[in-house]
């Protein structure tokens, strides 16, 4: 999944729980690899409409997974190899013609045990997103404290 908590990528990479940033930049880099713009992480048959979305929104994706990444190099202790690996992916994202990094909509997907009114996989609006993975992540953050 995409975590989508802002319309601009750079307050929507910093309103990403910490705990969740290094994943999320993973999961970021994995599906760049699936778009097709590297071959560094193997591609997934998972998350076409998330890759879709990624090729629509290049500049957006671009500055999200930078914020991400610099946060990483400076809160994580990651591997030499992985910070060269994750820089590599994401300079991989081809320039955008239109570097503004607005977006109009976003990927809801979730969890299988999570209800929403949306389906999972929806591509909705960014304020439905934003509203959405609030709702989501604290639905999460209700169950890892529940099962602990």
């Amino acid at each position: 999944m995409l975590i989508v908590l802002d319309s601009n990528p750079v307050n929507a990479a910093n309103k990403v729980p910490d705990k969740l940033k290094f994943k999320q930049l993973l999961e970021l880099a994995q599906m760049i690899c699936s778009c097709g713009y590297c071959d560094i992480y193997k591609a997934i048959p998972q998350g076409k409409k998330i890759q879709e979305w990624i090729k629509k929104n290049p500049a957006w994706v671009k500055t999200y997974g930078a914020v991400l990444y610099y946060w990483c190099l400076e809160y994580i202790k990651m591997k030499e190899k992985t910070m060269a690996d994750l820089f590599a992916i994401l300079t991989s994202i081809p320039e955008a013609a239109d570097l503004n990094g607005k977006i109009e909509t976003a990927i809801f997907r979730y969890n299988k045990n999570y209800k929403s009114i949306f389906p999972s996989d929806a591509e909705i609006t960014v304020g439905n997103a934003i509203e959405e993975y609030k709702k989501y992540l604290e639905w999460k953050q209700n169950a890892n404290l529940q099962s602990n």
